[in-house]
Parts: structure tokens; sequence; C-alpha cells
């Protein structure tokens, strides 16, 4: 009986971990010379971004999110996040979603 329970305590850790994946990746808006970084922790993105990267994705290319005013080591030439938990593929969007990185961080004080 310890020994099942050792098993599933086991199983369960190890399924936290799987799901617990994080994935760091850069873009570069024109006319801008610093990687902007975003951190994805759902497995389903994760494998959306990755399919982008390989050319499996060819529709959905452009990344949206909700801006968060925070500065994060992987990030570090911005004082702004995209929430991972906001990030959301798209091909095509409404003008006011189509901001580069350096307009974001020019005008994130009045945000």
């Amino acid at each position: 009986m310890k020994l099942l329970l050792v098993l599933l305590s086991l199983l369960l850790t190890f399924s936290l971990l799987v799901q617990s994946e994080t994935a760091y990746f850069g873009l570069k808006t024109h006319g801008y010379q610093n990687e902007f970084i975003f951190k994805l922790t759902d497995s389903g993105k994760i494998k959306k971004a990755r399919d982008i990267l390989s050319g499996e994705e060819t529709d959905e290319v452009h990344v949206m999110g909700r801006i968060k005013k925070t500065n994060e080591d992987y990030n570090p030439h911005f004082s702004f996040i995209i929430d991972p938990d906001t990030v959301t593929f798209f091909e095509m969007a409404i003008e006011v979603c189509d901001a580069p990185t350096d307009y974001v961080q020019d005008q994130r004080n009045p945000m």
C-alpha cells in the first residue's frame, strides 16, 4: 500500500512538472534593435509558438497580450512584459493592437 501511495505521489509530482513548462520567445519590431522577450507557460501556446518558428504555422503568427508594467530579468531592455496568461496569436487585428515595442516602451507611463 505504501508503495502505491509513493508511486501515486511521484506520478502527481511528475504531471505537475510537465504542466509547468516555461518557454521564452523573442521578437523584434521594425526599426528597433532590441529583442522583446515574452514568456509562455501554457503547453498549447508553447507548441503554437514553436510551430510558428518551424514554419508549420503560417497564419496566426503575430503576438498579442495584456501589458504589465514590470521589469523582468528575461526581458532586460523593456520596463514591461506581456502577461503570459493573456498571450494569444493572431493573423489580423484592429489598428489599436498593432503597437511596436518601442512605442509601448515610450508610452508606458500613460497606461
